[in-house]
């Protein structure tokens, strides 16, 4: 087999990428750091060396596997589960605990999120099970540790910080309290694997949140029929915000409650069942799909264990020419560290510069929607889709934000067109 495919096959096997999606270039830097961190002189030696040791293996994964996570990220999901589990009154339906997974935990700081949720809620750390699983041996040794740096803190309160932190100075980093450190089980495990986590008890609520938005669709379904089966029915998913899609799709109901991206897998066949939809989940455009972050926060950067890549534009021209991945990278750095304005006054040089653009547009309606400015933002999803009816991402996300603001009949166009587009999509085989 040829090197660099026997590569790829790795990447699609183990983490069930989606290569077409990963954008122009990805596969040109992951083999060049590859072979600068193996030492060897070309592809053929170090596939060479791939077969005949199988560590070699791990490091493909703990390459292109980079966690990007901080406590509290995205805080509705977070509230959510407070007012899910004190206003409903879950965790007092029965003396069994409330068990919740986190999917993947990456480096830990979701999970540990999880716990201080509870804890803060007035919960027994008797009354509450939360497990943690992720591919990455490296996030997993991290998350075991408990210590962080500044960078994990961007989502945290300065009074929470000290209710559950200590400094350690010698290495300018602060480590989690013993009480949340406690509170969580981590294990290795891939959800890729046929027999993925068969240990595992069902729980009353999952987080996995932007692990399917790269992958292609035979490993959606299988991350889907191992996530199905652990929760239970009645339970609750917390997807991601582009993720939403697949599992409405799934049969999934969507709780209307703001940002928290949850939903609610059906009690039995008079709510529908989960079995999936003949439509495929969204595919190629998924990995433009970005939060809707509290305001001031930031967006962009994929949680959990992140593939590192530069997000991928749709811009024909301006990608051939080698200046519109530049300005994305630029555009959503700045916005991924909360600096919203200078984000978009760099979209504005940039259709300044050049012709209208219908990825900038979305770009800019994320980064309005992301400050609470739905009216901005729905006048830069309109621009999207003038340009390009059949943008996948805008669809979506406009979609979404009809939906929140319960404009039933703008969001219902919209589900329309992307349900039509999906059906193009799975008929020619994409």
């Amino acid at each position: 087999m040829n090197p660099s495919l026997y590569i790829e096959k790795i990447l699609t096997d183990t983490l069930g990428l989606d290569l077409a999606s990963m954008g122009k270039g990805f596969m040109e830097r992951t083999q060049e750091g590859l072979l600068k961190k193996s030492g060897c002189s070309s592809l053929e030696d170090y596939v060479t060396r791939l077969k005949l040791s199988p560590g070699e293996k791990e490091k493909i994964i703990e390459a292109v596997v980079v966690p990007e996570t901080w406590f509290f990220r995205d805080r509705g999901p977070f509230d959510y589960l407070k007012f899910y589990l004190l206003d409903q009154g879950k965790q007092k339906t029965s003396k069994e605990k409330i068990r919740i997974l986190s999917v993947p935990c990456s480096t830990g700081e979701e999970p540990y999120s999880i716990v201080m949720t509870l804890l803060e809620a007035g919960m027994s750390p008797k009354e509450f099970t939360v497990d943690a699983v992720d591919l990455s041996e490296n996030a997993l040794r991290i998350a075991r540790g408990g210590k962080y740096g500044k960078g994990s803190f961007r989502g945290m309160t300065e009074e929470m910080r000290g209710s559950y932190f200590h400094q350690e100075d010698e290495d300018r980093k602060v480590r989690i309290s013993e009480q949340v450190v406690s509170g969580v089980r981590f294990y290795r495990d891939n959800l890729l694997r046929p027999s993925s986590m068969p240990q595992m008890q069902t729980y009353h609520v999952i987080f996995c949140r932007n692990l399917l938005i790269y992958m292609h669709i035979k490993a959606k379904e299988t991350a889907f029929s191992h996530i199905d089966r652990l929760l239970r029915p009645g339970g609750m998913l917390i997807a991601g915000h582009a993720e939403v899609l697949f599992w409405r799709q799934r049969g999934y109901l969507l709780v209307d409650h703001p940002r928290s991206f949850a939903l609610r897998k059906p009690l039995g066949k008079e709510e529908g069942s989960c079995i999936p939809s003949p439509l495929p989940a969204p595919g190629r455009g998924e990995m433009h799909l970005r939060r809707e972050a509290e305001r001031g926060g930031s967006l962009g950067t994929v949680e959990k264990s992140q593939v590192l890549i530069a997000p991928q534009a749709d811009f024909k021209k301006h990608d051939q020419e080698g200046g519109g991945m530049e300005f994305m990278i630029q555009a959503r750095s700045l916005a991924d560290r909360g600096k919203m304005e200078e984000a978009l006054s760099v979209c504005r040089r940039y259709l300044e510069a050049d012709q209208p653009c219908a990825e900038v547009y979305y770009l800019m309606g994320l980064i309005h929607e992301s400050c609470d400015r739905d009216t901005e933002a729905e006048e830069c999803y309109r621009k999207s889709l003038y340009l390009d009816p059949d943008h996948f991402e805008t669809l979506i996300h406009a979609g979404l934000m009809y939906e929140r603001r319960h404009d039933h009949e703008k969001a219902a166009l919209l589900k329309n067109r992307l349900t039509r587009i999906e059906r193009q999509r799975h008929d020619n085989g994409n």
